[in-house]
């Protein structure tokens, strides 16, 4: 993975999770955990919509983006991932030491396997981006 975007990854903090569902497509924000190379780890309850989604198709999109209006400064990921449910021990640390308070909380943790990506990134160059194929 270039490092620039494993820098950015681990700099942002929240994500949008797209799913594909029989209703079409949902969006939700989740705060996440990222382990290099290509895992990005989430929480959500088992009853929410995405949950239950992907239960049936665990492509998932992605999009992480720095939120400024300074035209030079824009960075952004784009991806597309397959999700799954994870009972591993580093996972759910992993994102617990991100997020202290969730150590209260009955965590659902997921995986999210980077399969495809391309980020943008205007501090190398207006409009610059670097596309990776992961699989």
């Amino acid at each position: 993975m270039d490092e620039k975007i494993v820098k950015f990854i681990k700099s942002q903090h929240i994500l949008t999770l797209g799913v594909n569902g029989e209703n079409g497509v949902y969006l939700c924000s989740c705060f996440y955990a990222f382990i290099e190379p290509n895992l990005i780890i989430v929480a959500f309850g088992d009853e929410s919509y995405h949950a239950k989604v992907v239960q049936n198709d665990n492509r998932v999109f992605i999009n992480i983006a720095l939120q400024t209006k300074i035209l030079g400064k824009i960075q952004g990921l784009q991806a597309s991932a397959i999700i799954s449910k994870s009972q591993a021990l580093e996972h759910k640390d992993a994102y617990i030491s991100r997020f202290a308070y969730a150590r209260l909380m009955r965590l659902n943790i997921y995986t999210i396997r980077l399969k495809w990506l391309k980020f943008t990134d205007n501090t190398l160059g207006f409009g610059k981006k670097i596309e990776l194929n992961l699989d």
